[in-house]
């Protein structure tokens, strides 16, 4: 499920790229500028849930130590 989730979140951050480069275009200049900080939106989420998915590996890697030990 996570995996897939990634794969959006890529998927996303592609597409707003994209647009982003076509800000030249009159026709894209809107869609551009709101789409840059959804853009970062995304960015953020996926930093804040790599984050996350670390430190959960990390505590269960810690708790698996404890019960070893």
């Amino acid at each position: 499920m996570l995996p897939l989730l990634f794969f959006f979140i890529q998927l996303l951050m592609f597409v707003f790229c994209y647009l982003n480069v076509l800000r030249w275009c009159h026709f894209f200049s809107y869609l551009s500028s709101s789409y840059t900080k959804l853009m970062l939106c995304c960015v953020i989420t996926k930093i804040r849930l790599e984050y996350m998915w670390q430190n959960d590996l990390i505590n269960e890697l810690a708790l698996n130590w404890k019960k070893i030990k």
